[in-house]
């Protein structure tokens, strides 16, 4: 995605929608200095050009059974495609999210699971299996002490 120009009144909306993607146009409007119309228009745009990338329900995973939650490290072997490798991590069921990041390891993964036996089938048997992993390390979440809640205004 190219850089937007956004002003001041679109990084303000912005904010309303990631705390509260629910919100009418109305009550954008009551919010900030623009009316239903215009909030409306500049929604669209915001959509149409990239910043609002979708609505959606911000799930707890443990509601779906999902109790185990880790983050992997994967390292990969020089010669491996990043983007084969991308995909199939992608493809495995438990990878709730996938990012390439510098440093120690080449891929960060959020794996989610019911347990720790179905943690360690989807590591040992699907993560690990992707053609060009080299290693991996597992760090376990132990407690949520700070995750945004849409109910709350988390501003500082």
């Amino acid at each position: 995605m190219n850089e937007l120009r956004l002003d001041d009144l679109d990084r303000r909306l912005l904010g309303e929608l990631a705390r509260n993607g629910r919100l009418s146009n109305i009550e954008l409007a009551a919010r900030l200095p623009l009316s239903h119309s215009a909030i409306s228009r500049r929604v669209a745009r915001l959509e149409r050009e990239g910043a609002i990338r979708g609505y959606g329900a911000n799930v707890d995973p443990a509601a779906l059974g999902l109790t185990i939650r880790a983050f992997v490290g994967v390292r990969r072997d020089p010669a491996a495609s990043v983007e084969l490798m991308s995909q199939a991590l992608r493809a495995v069921p438990e990878v709730a999210a996938c990012w390439i990041v510098t440093g120690e390891h080449d891929f960060l993964l959020d794996v989610r699971a019911r347990d720790m036996g179905s943690f360690s089938d989807a590591l040992l048997n699907r993560v690990q299996k992707v053609t060009g992993v080299v290693a991996t390390v597992s760090t376990f979440v132990l407690a949520d002490i700070q995750h945004p809640d849409p109910r709350k205004n988390n501003e500082c």
